[in-house]
């Protein structure tokens, strides 16, 4: 090799490292790694797939369009981050905070060629679920038509969360809070619901889950209620809304005002009525309770209520106060 040519060559390669140095030091102290500082930082469109960022300071961060697919951002502060079109996929935001994080049209579903279940579980593994967002703090997050399919969304905190038009397809919401959240024209197909809270939510056309074929799965187990908002579309015929609840089998009515609500002929296997107000609320033909998914009447005022023709096998009883009047332990006549 001529003295030339291994000038210019030794150039070339000064330039390419220094190419790469610049690169890697282009995040600075936004550089992946634990405690990461990112506040504010403008990382549009980045490239950040499978980085790891746990406990990462991502506040007011601008990360439109950044590429997130399988990042982990477990424990990282993401409030009022900017997140429009990011690609969440298969991503760690378990105990992230995500509070007034804005997260329009954001991917959360499986990454391309996951093995995808009709549910996902905590157990699915690997790569059948889409983003971990266990625990995560998403109060008064923007996820209107955000792709958060297959998701794992137990014990979040969505409180005031805008979902509208979102699509949460096989998504986990166990013991989720969506208190307040706006749900409507949401796609919740398939997902599981138990024990979330729902109360003053938006169900405006939201399309809600069906009865599993197991009668012991129901979609709404010990969902809690009250003050909900529009009409959802149901998949399953045996659920309903009633004063502003969500009623059908299993679902949670403790401390419920139903005063006077027409409950004729529905599905109430398993319901929890402990200390609602049922006072003149028609009741008849009802299907109240079986042996292994009883319906609890534990403090209920049924003062004038209509029980002819309901089937209450199973239901327990305790102090409820009784159509006549009489408090008893004992099923109501």
């Amino acid at each position: 090799m001529t003295t030339r040519a291994t000038v210019v060559v030794g150039l070339l390669a000064a330039l390419a490292l220094g190419g790469l140095a610049t690169a890697g030091s282009a995040l600075g102290a936004c550089a992946p790694g634990e405690d990461a500082s990112c506040s504010g930082a403008s990382l549009k469109g980045r490239d950040l797939s499978g980085q790891s960022f746990p406990g990462g300071d991502f506040r007011k961060a601008k990360l439109q369009g950044a590429d997130l697919s399988k990042a982990d951002l477990s424990g990282a502060n993401l409030s009022k981050a900017d997140l429009t079109g990011a690609d969440l996929r298969g991503a760690n935001l378990a105990g992230a905070k995500l509070r007034g994080a804005k997260l329009t049209n954001a991917q959360f579903n499986p990454p391309p060629g996951a093995a995808r279940r009709e549910r996902a579980t905590a157990s699915c593994s690997p790569n059948c679920q889409g983003a971990n967002l266990q625990g995560a703090d998403l109060t008064y997050a923007d996820m209107s038509g955000a792709n958060i399919s297959y998701a794992s969304l137990q014990r979040s905190n969505m409180t005031g969360a805008n979902l509208t038009s979102a699509n949460l397809v096989g998504s986990v919401m166990n013991n989720a809070k969506l208190i307040y959240a706006n749900l409507s024209n949401a796609n919740l197909t398939s997902t599981t619901m138990y024990a979330a809270r729902l109360s003053g939510a938006n169900l405006s056309g939201t399309r809600l889950p069906a009865m599993p074929s197991s009668p012991n799965d129901t979609p709404f187990a010990d969902v809690l209620s009250g003050g909900l908002v529009g009409t959802p579309v149901f998949a399953d015929s045996n659920y309903r809304i009633v004063g502003g609840y969500l009623v059908g089998p299993q679902v949670n009515l403790t401390n419920a005002y139903l005063f006077a609500a027409n409950l004729s002929g529905l599905q109430l296997q398993g319901v929890t009525f402990a200390g609602a107000d049922l006072e003149y609320a028609n009741l008849s033909g009802s299907k109240l309770g079986i042996a292994n998914e009883p319906t609890s009447f534990a403090g209920t005022d049924l003062v004038g209520a209509n029980l002819s023709g309901a089937d209450v096998t199973g239901a327990t009883w305790l102090s409820t106060k009784c159509p006549n009047g009489t408090v008893q332990s004992a099923a109501c006549s």
